[in-house]
């Protein structure tokens, strides 16, 4: 087909070179045209960088209008997109995709989408047996602790996780501003990077303090 350039109204305008000259044009013809409005199905192939995964996919518009043939139309129940890849992803991204159009079917609207396919850090947890650890001891007192071993659920990414040695480990007790008596101290510990202490088990440890006996003086 010849291309001839024209203004607002439609009439051809003189003098004004097209190039290409001559496009080929693809005219449907329907013999029982109708259009039904369809939900748009996103085709995400691949996965995520390792250690994350997909959390949510959404698309924008989420369904079209599509127009065909009466017997095309009557089995479809969505409009897929194209393949959209996201091998490597360790972020959110939006991407434009093109509708997978079946032969005959028409989009008379959105001729393709955005689609938000979002990523998240896959995240675990680990648990250790470990060791109490004294924090802040204050000379001339005596620390008594009610357990000698604590349970530590510790949370985020499984590459990050199993890094972790439980032998490195230990369960915190500051007790640098407590004075003679018994008191409930919260269980804390020191973790690598992008790892989080989620529970333990206790959480809370009774220690007990008593002040040492000062030391008589000599005649």
């Amino acid at each position: 087909m010849e291309l001839v350039a024209v203004d607002s109204v439609g009439d051809a305008v003189a003098q004004v070179n097209v190039d290409p000259a001559s496009a080929h044009v693809k005219i449907p013809v329907f013999s029982n045209r109708q259009s039904k409005t369809l939900p748009v199905r996103p085709q995400v192939t691949g996965t995520a960088a390792g250690g994350f995964e997909i959390s949510s996919v959404t698309v924008a518009p989420p369904i079209v209008t599509v127009e065909g043939d009466a017997d095309a139309l009557q089995a479809l129940t969505g409009i897929d997109t194209e393949a959209i890849p996201i091998g490597g992803f360790s972020e959110t991204k939006t991407v434009d995709a093109a509708l997978a159009l079946p032969t005959g079917v028409i989009a008379l609207d959105a001729q393709q989408v955005k689609v938000t396919i979002g990523i998240r850090a896959v995240t675990a947890t680990r648990t250790f047996e470990v060791g109490v650890r004294i924090i802040g001891a204050q000379p001339g007192f005596d620390y008594e602790v009610a357990v000698d071993r604590v349970l530590l659920t510790v949370g985020g990414n499984p590459v990050d996780l199993d890094r972790i040695i439980g032998s490195t480990l230990a369960a915190d007790l500051d007790v640098a501003s407590l004075g003679a008596g018994t008191t409930d101290v919260t269980v804390g510990t020191t973790l690598p990077p992008n790892v989080t202490l989620v529970t333990a088990s206790p959480a809370l440890v009774p220690v007990t303090v008593t002040a040492r006996p000062s030391a008589s003086p000599t005649g």
